[in-house]
């Protein structure tokens, strides 16, 4: 237990010099105006892609909304003590939905999608095995929910598909779309990135 306790007050003490060494960080940085509605961790990427398709119609272009994020997605934790990984789970809870919030802010108004499919693309550096499931996705849904990205992340509105890749790095890419153009997303083959 007091291994647990010393181990957990490091990993703060380690998120409280990451937070410290990223704001002296940006006050170096000569390009302060990207820094307006900055957080502590690094802002995902927000682009809206237009993606040309041949159907049984004819030529279309249909509309994908995508979000990287750096590094990989952290895993669940789960704790037998009640509490003992709030101050954590707010932390990404912020990293994330602050995150979100602020890319989405430089953006201006986005399209309301309402049968989604949430496409989630982990890109790992290496070969470690990490089994998706154990991955915190609900970080990433609510904060696509909350910032209105999606309607409602209920089974009725929004299907959810994880794959993993081997990458150069760690980051998680979010696709967004209409459920009823994944299929042509995947056969394009258009969501090759970095």
């Amino acid at each position: 237990m007091r291994n647990f306790q010393k181990l957990r007050s490091a990993f703060y003490a380690l998120e409280d010099l990451k937070e410290f060494m990223m704001l002296e960080l940006v006050k170096l940085d000569e390009d302060q105006d990207k820094y307006k509605h900055a957080v502590v961790y690094p802002l995902p990427n927000v682009e809206e892609m237009k993606v040309p398709v041949s159907t049984e119609n004819g030529e279309q272009v249909f509309f994908v909304f995508r979000i990287l994020y750096e590094g990989a997605l952290p895993p669940y934790f789960e704790s037998t003590q009640k509490n003992a990984h709030s101050a954590y789970r707010k932390l990404l809870r912020k990293r994330y939905e602050t995150g979100t919030t602020s890319s989405l802010r430089t953006r201006g108004e986005i399209a309301k999608l309402k049968q989604v499919v949430v496409f989630i693309k982990h890109h790992f550096s290496d070969l470690s095995i990490r089994d998706l499931d154990n991955r915190n996705r609900k970080l990433l849904i609510d904060a696509l929910r909350n910032n209105q990205v999606i309607s409602d992340d209920n089974w009725q509105q929004c299907a959810i598909y994880e794959e993993g890749v081997l990458s150069e790095k760690s980051y998680v890419e979010v696709f967004v779309m209409e459920q009823e153009n994944f299929p042509y997303f995947l056969l394009q083959g258009r969501f090759v990135s970095h």
